[in-house]
């Protein structure tokens, strides 16, 4: 028996291919190209199965080119590399064909929430971590926060080399805290006295009394990804003043700690406590 022509599968001939788009991918930081990367354009609402999903590769300068893509439909462009994320939404238009190319910039960031280093285009998560805990000065109700033990082996954010704060809520959570040593032994309430303690952002006048020690991170130096699917800040070595600091949130128990620059010498600023 023949099978009557109008039982060929819908989606095959429901899909009309309009567009196209042609462009090419750089690395973010560098402006280098990036060849041999899966270029992915995703349909946003198209029920055609035939018109759900389009790729191209790119070649040796970072160029690629789509075509085939369904009129009427709109598409979501992505790397096929999951650690490669664009710093904004690429929205194509299946009715339009791009007369020019256009430039992608792909950022090497981590799938998932996390603190990371990125250097020499590989990236690693920072480890070094330390627990926090609070004192008073004598009558004082101020809470001074320092960590418990003196951090061992640092990891450094060198020249060149960016933090990565993975994930919305880390990104506005964490801040940056100066660690200051208050070199010799001091008494606290209930009794307690620390010796060559690290504090966090708090150093200590003549008086004995305490002052707030900040670092002004330098946004304008800051990479902001957030392309609907990713959020991330990337922090150049260069964005902090030299010195070694916690990464911690207001109420954290644990820190990471880290350095920037090339060694942990810092030069901050210092202002009362309220």
């Amino acid at each position: 028996m023949r099978i009557p022509r109008l039982l060929l599968p819908l989606s095959l001939a429901a899909c009309n291919p309009g567009g196209a788009f042609q462009g090419k991918v750089v690395d973010g930081l560098s402006q280098s190209p990036r060849g041999d990367e899966q270029v992915l354009a995703r349909a946003r609402d198209s029920s055609d199965l035939g018109c759900q999903v389009r790729e191209a590769s790119t070649d040796a300068a970072g160029n690629f080119l789509i075509e085939g893509l369904c009129a009427g439909t709109r598409y979501d462009l992505s790397l096929g590399n999951k650690t490669l994320q664009l710093d904004h939404a690429v929205t194509l238009d299946g009715d339009q064909i791009s007369g020019e190319s256009t430039e992608i910039r792909a950022w090497r960031v981590p799938l998932g929430s996390g603190v990371h280093k990125l250097a020499m285009d590989r990236t690693q998560n920072i480890r070094t971590f330390a627990d926090v805990a609070t004192v008073r000065l004598p009558g004082s109700d101020q809470d001074l926060r320092f960590l418990t033990v003196q951090p061992g082996a640092v990891e450094v954010v060198k020249k060149g080399e960016h933090l990565i704060l993975a994930g919305k809520e880390l990104s506005g959570q964490l801040e940056f805290l100066p660690l200051v040593t208050d070199a010799g032994t001091r008494s606290f309430e209930g009794d307690r006295s620390l010796t060559d303690a690290p504090f966090l952002g708090v150093g200590f006048e003549a008086d004995g009394s305490a002052v707030a020690v900040t670092a002004q991170l330098d946004s304008s130096r800051v990479i902001a990804i957030d392309n609907g699917q990713t959020h991330a800040l990337l922090i150049p070595s260069d964005a902090l003043p030299q010195g070694r600091y916690a990464l911690v949130g207001k109420k954290d128990k644990r820190a990471f700690i880290l350095d920037f620059g090339e060694g942990s010498g810092a030069d901050v600023a210092a202002a009362p406590l309220d």
